[in-house]
């Protein structure tokens, strides 16, 4: 008994889809990641120079200090490797003081005294001048410079070492600072890219605000100091509503026209086929009533399209608390005899359809339903997935064998009411034009006939 009865599917064409919308505020987003990544590589290179430019120093210091150490060696009687102390300097007499030295020849080792009494380290291995990282005494770091020299025609392995850990503490805080100053550099210009983002759409966004006023007062876009971008963009959008609604009103003023012209003849056409003369031919006379009635059920359709959906811009959209109050005392006067109430829900704001094909429909039902109610009649709109529009009224309802058949055009499913079926009739065109469905049921709440018309988002 409740089970809808859907009507005017149509079928859609299999096509590919349109191309996912891709945010401008995005797409200008991405300019963070480049700027990202070039802080990250300009910390690290300055990180690799900062640190090479410090050993690079601390090693050109340990070549002074050999070249000095060299001038202290000398050969005793025995053969034996000699360190003058006294010239080689203090910061090799004091234990741990992060500066060393090691000789190496043959079996004889040499070490500065501030080793302490840690066992010093071997000189690395070398044929030419090197500089190598080893650990020190106390497990610090050491940069140590290896030379090969002769002293009284022996080979002599010379090792020079300076401790790196002050260097590294200073790199430390360099890194520390740098990367502080990068983050704030980066702070601050990702506030100054949201900024001129939001100021580079704010035109865009106030011609989209101008067009979704247009329901309101039909106004043309006016965008003071627009980019000359933009400008041509607003200049056409009033040039094609400018277009668009003279064109519309043109079309609807021939149809009042020529339904009012044709009025008048047709109701002579009638009388003319109520004339005695025509009795003898019933057939022809029949036949002649049945294009008349066409004719006048196609004029009929036409001015009620034309009253309910009134003469405004095409192309804006629906306001449910603008357009609802207006388009029920329309009907509360069109069915004044019977003085339906008429209730009506709908969400708040500007929906995203076009005012005319919702104002007709929702007119369209509502008259429908207002013929039929014994009382008191429900318009309910619901945003989900698109839009529901449910119509209901406390009538007689309709049988259930009758309710595949309604909508169609002519069809009606009580001859006792005043009517031509065109109402569900024009409902369904409607809704198939959207690409909608159109269903009808028996009211559980009213116990007369429900239809509710879905219209894809």
């Amino acid at each position: 008994m409740n089970s809808p009865v859907v009507v005017g599917a149509l079928p859609t064409a299999r096509r590919e889809g349109p191309r996912p919308a891709v945010s401008l505020r995005r797409r200008l987003g991405r300019i963070v990641l480049v700027l990202l990544g070039g802080f990250a590589a300009q910390w690290l290179i300055a990180d690799r120079m900062i640190v090479h430019v410090g050993e690079s120093e601390m090693a050109t210091r340990l070549q002074h200090d050999a070249d000095s150490l060299v001038t202290t060696l000398s050969v005793d009687a025995q053969g034996a490797l000699q360190v003058d102390a006294r010239r080689a300097g203090v910061v090799y007499e004091q234990p741990f003081s992060g500066h060393y030295f090691v000789l190496r020849t043959g079996a004889q080792l040499l070490r500065s005294a501030s080793f302490g009494e840690v066992p010093p380290f071997e000189p690395p291995p070398a044929d030419r001048d090197a500089v190598d990282r080893i650990d020190g005494p106390r497990g610090q770091p050491l940069l140590v410079l290896t030379r090969r020299i002769d002293v009284a025609g022996r080979p002599v392995a010379l090792a020079v070492a300076e401790d790196l850990t002050a260097l590294r503490h200073q790199l430390r805080e360099f890194r520390l600072l740098f990367f502080s100053a990068s983050l704030g550099v980066l702070l601050a210009a990702l506030l100054l890219q949201a900024r001129e983002i939001r100021r580079a759409l704010a035109p865009i966004e106030s011609v989209r605000d101008a067009i979704l006023k247009l329901p309101a007062g039909g106004e043309p876009v006016a965008l003071e100091g627009a980019p000359a971008e933009i400008q041509p963009l607003i200049d056409e959008i009033n040039r094609l509503m400018a277009f668009v609604e003279t064109r519309l009103r043109q079309s609807r003023t021939s149809i009042g026209n020529l339904s009012h012209a044709l009025k008048t003849p047709l109701a002579g056409l009638f009388r003319l086929l109520d004339d005695e003369r025509l009795a003898p031919h019933a057939d022809l006379q029949r036949q002649m009533r049945q294009q008349a009635d066409a004719i006048r059920t196609r004029i009929e359709r036409e001015l009620k399209r034309a009253r309910l959906a009134g003469d405004q811009r095409a192309g804006t959209r629906f306001d449910p608390r603008a357009e609802m109050p207006a388009l029920v005392e329309l009907l509360g006067r069109i069915h004044r005899d019977k003085a339906p109430v008429i209730e009506w829900h709908a969400p708040a704001g500007v929906l995203p359809f076009e005012r005319e094909d919702l104002l007709e429909l929702i007119g369209t039902l509502a008259d429908n339903a207002c013929k039929w109610a014994a009382r008191r009649v429900v318009i309910e709109l619901r945003l989900q997935h698109g839009l529901d529009l449910v119509v209901a009224d406390d009538g007689p309802g309709c049988a259930d064998e009758l309710l595949a058949s309604l909508g169609a055009r002519g069809q009606r499913a009580d001859e006792s009411v005043p009517g031509h079926g065109l109402g569900l009739a024009i409902a369904r065109d409607i809704v198939e034009a959207a690409g909608g469905q159109l269903a009808f049921r028996r009211s559980a709440a009213l116990g007369g006939l429900e239809v509710s018309a879905h219209l894809p988002g």
